[in-house]
């Protein structure tokens, strides 16, 4: 690969009407001092490459992250769900044992039964009032993880336009106005074929 030091190291051979060593001399300078700008430039571009690729991979896991976060919740949700549903059902079930039992007693047991009633029924609206504590609880857990997925997503969204936007200017810098817009219309191309399939 030639390098600025093989452009200020050339030499040439001298002819009979060869060219001014001093228009030679002053234009290979100003060859050696672009060059070396080119390859500064392409330098940095290659970190800054290495640099969103690292970010990138850095948000991808994030996100893999908090998506584990929501199905380990929503299956928390899931289950205490059906845990609702059986405590509601034993609990309906302890409420018409109790209606039964006060039916078949004398009116002394009713007294206990209409006790045993009441017991029950605090018992299970303290059940109830505790799942639909938890219940809420891990809605609203839920919705921090939501928010902490599209918090992820834009911040990865912002990055990566970000990113594009500086590498179409400095391609423009480089490669001309014409081939950016060509490779655009090509990306675009691209993209409307990715959404046809």
């Amino acid at each position: 690969m030639l390098t600025p030091d093989d452009i200020e190291k050339k030499e040439f051979t001298k002819g009979v009407r060869g060219y001014k060593d001093t228009e030679v001399d002053a234009f290979l300078d100003e060859v050696v001092e672009e060059f070396r700008a080119l390859t500064l430039e392409n330098r940095n571009l290659k970190d800054r490459i290495l640099r969103a690729n690292s970010d990138y991979d850095k948000l991808q896991k994030e996100k893999e992250s908090v998506e584990a976060d929501y199905d380990e919740l929503l299956q928390a949700n899931k289950e205490l769900s059906t845990q609702y549903g059986e405590l509601e059902s034993r609990l309906y079930a302890t409420l018409e044992s109790a209606k039964s039992l006060m039916s078949d007693i004398s009116a002394s047991a009713e007294k206990k039964a209409e006790m045993l009633v009441e017991n029950a029924k605090i018992e299970a609206e303290q059940i109830i009032s505790s799942t639909k504590d938890n219940l809420a609880r891990l809605q609203q857990q839920e919705k921090i993880i939501k928010d902490r997925v599209v918090s992820a997503r834009m911040r990865f969204q912002y990055l990566l336009e970000s990113e594009l936007k500086s590498l179409k200017i400095l391609d423009t810098d480089i490669l001309g106005e014409k081939v950016v817009d060509e490779f655009d219309e090509f990306l675009e191309s691209l993209e409307n074929e990715g959404g046809k399939s």
